[in-house]
């Protein structure tokens, strides 16, 4: 199992406009293929910046889930319009730590 942790940079003074965007149109078909495990954006320090950090069992679970997206309509409605928005993608790959047990709370 791993996250990718996806970092966003939005055109300034665009970040809400983003998340309105995304939230309505590609959040349905995104979540919908994918299991998210955190969605933020920046309100302090390096402003633009909306993170999410998806999971996955394996490379070829996130390369598998990856193509399902692409291929749903929704998806291919929405990616240009919010694409126009983004200015800078980066992502990481992140392994758990040995001792890590994300049911302990």
């Amino acid at each position: 199992m791993f996250i990718e942790h996806r970092t966003y940079t939005i055109r300034p003074g665009k970040t809400l406009e983003y998340l309105d965007l995304y939230g309505r149109l590609g959040w349905p078909a995104h979540s919908e293929h994918s299991v998210c495990k955190g969605h933020y954006y920046s309100d302090v320090g390096q402003l633009c910046r909306v993170v999410s950090m998806w999971e996955y069992e394996s490379l070829e679970d996130r390369a598998k889930r990856g193509a399902a997206l692409r291929a749903d309509p929704r998806w291919q409605e929405v990616i240009p319009q919010i694409a126009s928005l983004v200015t800078d993608i980066q992502s990481n790959l992140l392994l758990p730590s040995s001792f890590w047990d994300e049911t302990r709370k």
